[in-house]
């Protein structure tokens, strides 16, 4: 089959489970075409997890203009493309007025894409708000012989509302959303229920191998590991508030490593410094998955108190808590979005409550004191997500749905 994917920007370094399923795909023989409004690939040239056979893919992507005289310059492009499409122009009154330029610029490049392109059996949208403009098009007659999969990953649930995808949802033939919380969330926003799948997002299990893990002696250090942008949905500052007592109550030494770039780097600086946690905690910024599978292997519980923004917002799936578990990390979540759902809570690891400081300390005394219930909890951890996020698992899922759709397509053609 012929499948293009839709994205913003592609690759980026939080949205590796997008290159984890195109990187699926690919290997299943079919024929991939990848358009991005920006081409971030530069970012990922001594990256070696970025598999290089997606790098010839990317059909078009700009690169992101840096100064002002390369925005004039791409705005110049952009408007000079649109005069010469009529389809443009018919499509505009389709586009939903919030997000309006963004909106017509995926507009502008998906026409300019198809003129040299045949149309694909199957275009799948990651992220809702990268195939708006496309049903806009189809809208006005165009891509009628491809079949339309749209996949929502969380902002995109919370951050619009129904009516800014109301002809999307005509428009699309499957909505996939990656756990049954994100299922309710598309229901909410008008999602025809017999077209939403839950699927969720895969870990790559060629990455994510662990190495056997030794009984170590009771003295021996412990390291939590924290891994997500450091904003309030993750809760980064959660995790250092429940390091900062366990360390006082611990009698072992213990280490937290934290991974990740965000808003609130500033604000766990200053508490390092305050709490006097600078020997103890290392703040890592962001990292390709090699370098967080060396911290995992290295690393004896993960932690990941995640809680709904000051805007409701709430973690859809959780990928890293799979990854970590991959590993045979035994972890402690918190009971946010689909988060509960990705973990067997006291089989793999522990389910507490959001901002339950209290709790999260018990448990950390709980697993730093007891290496055979570490060891239990990885095993039991590794075999859940081998049997329900593997790579192979979860391609076998989109590849049934791309056959199904293209089989339907077939058999409407005259």
């Amino acid at each position: 089959m012929k499948i293009l994917y839709l994205i913003h920007k592609f690759p980026e370094t939080s949205h590796t489970f997008i290159r984890n399923q195109i990187h699926d795909i690919i290997t299943r023989g079919h024929d991939i075409s990848i358009l991005c409004t920006f081409d971030e690939t530069a970012k990922f040239d001594n990256d070696p997890s970025f598999q290089s056979n997606i790098f010839k893919r990317i059909t078009f992507g700009d690169s992101y203009p840096k100064s002002i005289r390369e925005w004039v310059s791409w705005a110049f492009m952009q408007i000079v493309r649109a005069l010469r499409e009529p389809f443009f122009w018919k499509a505009l009154k389709y586009l939903p007025l919030r997000d309006i330029v963004r909106q017509a610029v995926l507009l502008n490049q998906i026409l300019y894409y198809s003129k040299d392109q045949p149309a694909p059996d199957i275009i799948h949208g990651h992220f809702a708000i990268n195939a708006v403009a496309l049903a806009a098009l189809r809208k006005t007659g165009l891509f009628q012989n491809s079949r339309l999969v749209v996949s929502f990953h969380g902002c995109d649930l919370h951050h619009y509302s129904g009516s800014f995808y109301r002809f999307l949802k005509q428009e699309t033939d499957v909505f996939t959303v990656n756990s049954h919380f994100s299922h309710k969330k598309a229901l909410e926003l008008g999602c025809a229920e017999d077209k939403v799948r839950v699927i969720p997002a895969s870990y790559n299990s060629e990455i994510f191998q662990p190495q056997p893990r030794k009984n170590v002696p009771t003295c021996h250090p412990i390291r939590i590991l924290f891994v997500g942008r450091l904003c309030e949905l993750k809760g980064p500052h959660i995790a250092l508030k429940a390091f900062s007592i366990l360390k006082k109550e611990n009698t072992r030494p213990v280490y937290l490593d934290m991974v990740g770039e965000g808003n609130m780097m500033c604000v766990l600086r200053k508490k390092i410094d305050e709490w006097d946690l600078g020997e103890s905690v290392c703040l890592h910024g962001s990292l390709n998955q090699e370098c967080i599978k060396k911290l995992m292997t290295d690393s004896d519980i993960f932690l990941f108190p995640g809680i709904a923004d000051k805007n409701g917002t709430q973690e859809a799936q959780g990928l890293v808590i799979q990854e970590a578990q991959a590993m045979e990390l035994p972890v402690i979540a918190s009971n946010t979005g689909g988060v509960p759902e990705g973990l067997l809570d006291g089989k793999s690891g522990f389910v507490v409550e959001q901002k339950d400081v209290d709790t999260i300390v018990e448990k950390l005394l709980l697993l730093c004191d007891d290496n055979t219930l570490r060891q239990q909890m990885g095993v039991a951890g590794r075999d859940f997500v081998q049997a329900n996020y593997s790579q192979k698992i979860i391609g076998n899922k989109f590849e049934s749905i791309y056959y199904s759709l293209n089989s339907s397509r077939k058999d409407k053609e005259p």
